[in-house]
């Protein structure tokens, strides 16, 4: 990571570090995020590829009917899930980013002047009054 606090401490020192911090749950942190976006993510991915290989096939009839259909098909799916499912991905990002001992708290849940997540809802609701919708997609343009 980027945080001064990581800075050489290699794998060992990190696990180390975050096991003192915030005990096992640490090496958790994000993963609910992780399981919630992850049904919508394949729901979305299994629909829009049938739909979208049915839509080429109807646009283009003479198409070849092997890999390069499942590809387009494949590669439109794919990028509509995860438009449809970035900002569970980017709350499941910052929650496993933090690395905070409860102690460190002060009373406006900040550290250092760094904002802590207390859990999904209110990463999502902090990020959303932050930046808005466009603080919910801040980084998807990487993704094309």
């Amino acid at each position: 990571t980027r945080r001064a606090e990581f800075h050489s401490t290699g794998l060992s020192g990190s696990v180390s570090r975050i096991a003192k911090t915030e005990g096992l749950l640490g090496f958790y942190r994000g993963n609910g995020a992780s399981v919630a976006r992850i049904i919508p993510y394949a729901g979305l991915h299994y629909m829009s590829y049938e739909e979208y290989r049915r839509w080429i096939l109807q646009a283009f009839p003479n198409v070849w009917k092997g890999p390069t259909l499942d590809l387009m098909a494949g590669s439109l799916s794919g990028g509509t899930a995860v438009l449809f499912t970035y900002p569970l991905d980017l709350i499941r990002t910052k929650l496993a980013y933090q690395v905070v001992s409860p102690t460190k708290l002060n009373v406006s849940g900040m550290v250092n002047n760094e904002q802590v997540y207390r859990g999904i809802r209110d990463c999502l609701s902090k990020t959303y009054k932050e930046g808005g919708i466009r603080g919910l997609y801040r980084g998807v343009e990487l993704l094309c």
